[in-house]
């Protein structure tokens, strides 16, 4: 389910989207410590988000494990952190995760989501690889409600979210249905008894879909570190 999240937010076939290096104004890569400009580039992308999404702000931004390691090495190099100890020289360090989601709270107002999961990409038996389920990107959207706005005719819409997930049950038999696109929905569930063993083993099965219902109220950064 993470994996087909990741592929939804970070698939350029989704929302609008550019790479980093593409945005007009937005510094370099994040993985260019010396000149990547972070949280201006992220402020940038909150006022290109909130021109395509009917005047709404932004409240969601996600990253992969990659571009958060990057702006989190690149704040510290331009001295967003710095410790001292008595006369001994400045020394810089890395910002954590909790520190990096509180400042990008209390600066720009949104909620920071770092995708650092990893999937295993070797088959079984043989030398073990990984990689990052979620990609060198960035993605910037409204996710945490609906609020109403009016478009150009003066009518009043309530907006839905950038992005849904749909989950349905496999015991309760029912499928599911949304602004009349119907999703399939087959459902199984059976009990065995082991031997020798205490209770019952009960399998069922769980179906989901992730579904973007707004394309103009998320836009997706590519390529924000090499």
């Amino acid at each position: 389910m993470e994996t087909r999240t990741a592929d939804l937010f970070f698939s350029t076939a989704n929302w609008p989207d550019a790479a980093l290096g593409a945005v007009p104004g937005a510094g370099s890569q994040w993985s260019t410590t010396v000149t990547a400009t972070p949280m201006q580039d992220l402020h940038l992308l909150k006022t290109i988000l909130r021109a395509q999404a009917y005047g709404r702000d932004a409240d969601t931004v996600i990253m992969g494990r990659e571009v958060a390691d990057a702006m989190a090495i690149s704040l510290a190099a331009s001295g967003i952190r710095v410790v001292t100890s008595g006369a001994a020289p400045a020394a810089r360090q890395v910002a954590s995760d909790a520190f990096l989601v509180d400042m990008v709270r209390a600066e720009l107002g949104l909620s920071l989501i770092i995708g650092g999961g990893r999937k295993q990409t070797s088959a079984d038996g043989v030398t073990f690889a990984s990689s990052y389920i979620w990609g060198k990107s960035l993605w910037m959207g409204c996710l945490e409600g609906a609020d109403s706005v009016a478009n150009a005719s003066g009518d009043i819409m309530t907006r839905a979210v950038a992005a849904l997930l749909l989950v349905e049950d496999g015991l309760s038999g029912q499928g599911v249905s949304m602004d009349g696109i119907a999703l399939p929905i087959s459902v199984r569930s059976y009990e065995t008894a082991p031997p020798q063993a205490v209770g019952t083993i009960v399998a069922a099965e769980v179906y989901s879909d992730e579904v973007v219902t707004d394309a103009n109220l998320g836009y997706l950064v590519t390529a924000v570190v090499a």
